[in-house]
């Protein structure tokens, strides 16, 4: 009788305690990190998170969420997380080889949820991006190293609706940058060492009007003796003019209205007059067998076009054009020989000559070799552009 009473005892104490165990969470939902992809060995653009509600549907503090990989390769940290105030717990995720990801939360009580995310090759991943951004980078070993020098780069997408001019800058104080712009193909399309202003000298600066679709830019290094580390990417949007005598790069079919002032590039007459032409600089990639057409319009001037190219120290008059535009405009239609940078001179014909004027670029025709739209091509040279454009000769031949 005795070791009856106690066994029921026994079997009114558990259920007893069963019946205080306090709250219990009454759902589960995801909050952001559904439906991203990421590098493979890298991160998506956001981490997995997650809120659970109690029974009443308020914020449940204090839950112990399990996060699991159920499909594909990939890492969590951390496999557990607990909810904060707010309800919601989160993860990191650091993707493992290209492929569908598939990551469970799972809390207490309620069904659990599913991330699905995509790894893909780090040379195929574009980072959000876009203008007025400033993103936060590191170059690791895991990142794409697709030039064959041995250095690595992550790429960026940016978009722009239509005609616009950006203004990119890559900072570090752990490797020495350098920026590209691609178009989606992979050509390249602007490239910079050294023409940013940050106080160690190795920033990288890329001004460029582009005209309206879907492009790539590349956080590089110089060389791959100081290949690794963090940097900062940011893109502001600017207006498309030229101050002083800064590099502007140019997409193909794109327009600027501009003018002359004494503060722009400046160059001595070379036929010994005395005089100095004034003249706004712009910069051109063309791979060999492409064609574009420059158009220069002025009331205000007599249009002169002058086409150099740009071969590592020094730069080279390939083409120039005073009245082809009919008139006193200028036009330079030029086909390319050589994957080369070209500084197109958008000056006037007489001397001390100042004022507005408008600039066309056609669309580029003909296309780039194979290697250039492997986004290999131009050739990966590292030329420093504005030392060659401000080594080039004097602007008359």
């Amino acid at each position: 009788m005795i070791r009856k009473t106690f066994a029921f005892s026994l079997v009114w104490l558990l259920a007893a305690c069963g019946d205080s165990s306090g709250p219990q969470a009454g759902g589960i939902v995801i909050v952001t990190g559904h439906l991203q992809t990421g590098p493979a060995g890298g991160n998506p653009p956001l981490p997995l998170r997650v809120r659970v509600t109690g029974t009443a549907g308020a914020p449940f503090a204090g839950a112990r969420v399990t996060w699991q990989v159920v499909a594909g390769t990939s890492a969590l940290t951390p496999a557990t997380s607990t909810t904060d105030a707010q309800g919601e717990a989160t993860t990191t995720v650091t993707l493992g080889a290209p492929g569908p990801v598939q990551v469970r939360a799972t809390v207490s009580g309620p069904a659990p949820v599913t991330f699905d995310l995509t790894s893909v090759t780090p040379c195929l991943y574009l980072a959000p991006f876009g203008p007025d951004v400033t993103a936060s980078g590191t170059l690791a070993i895991n990142d794409c190293s697709e030039f064959g020098d041995g250095t690595f780069v992550d790429y960026y997408g940016l978009t722009l609706g239509s005609q616009g001019a950006v203004d990119l800058t890559m900072r570090s104080t752990a490797v020495d940058a350098f920026l590209w712009v691609f178009n989606i193909s992979g050509t390249a399309l602007a490239l910079d060492d050294d023409g940013g202003v940050g106080a160690n000298g190795t920033d990288s600066r890329i001004k460029a009007v582009l005209s309206a679709g879907d492009y790539a830019v590349g956080a590089n290094t110089f060389d791959n003796t100081t290949q690794f580390g963090s940097y900062t990417l940011s893109s502001v949007p600017t207006a498309a003019t030229v101050a002083a005598c800064e590099d502007v790069w140019l997409s193909g079919a794109v327009a600027v209205t501009e003018a002359i002032a004494t503060t722009d590039c400046a160059a001595p007459d070379p036929g010994g007059g005395g005089g100095t032409f004034y003249s706004d600089a712009f910069l051109i990639v063309l791979f060999n067998g492409q064609s574009v057409t420059f158009t220069e319009t002025s009331t205000a001037f007599d249009a002169y076009l002058t086409l150099f190219r740009a071969d590592q120290t020094a730069a080279t008059v390939v083409a120039e054009n005073d009245d082809g535009a009919g008139g006193t405009n200028a036009q330079i239609v030029y086909t390319s020989i050589q994957n080369a940078v070209y500084i197109l001179d958008v000056g006037t014909a007489p001397t001390g000559a100042t004022g507005a004027y408008s600039l066309s670029v056609s669309a580029i025709t003909g296309a780039p070799p194979l290697a250039a739209s492997a986004r290999r091509a131009l050739p990966h040279e590292r030329l420093d552009v504005p030392r060659a454009r401000l080594s080039r000769p004097l602007r008359r031949r």
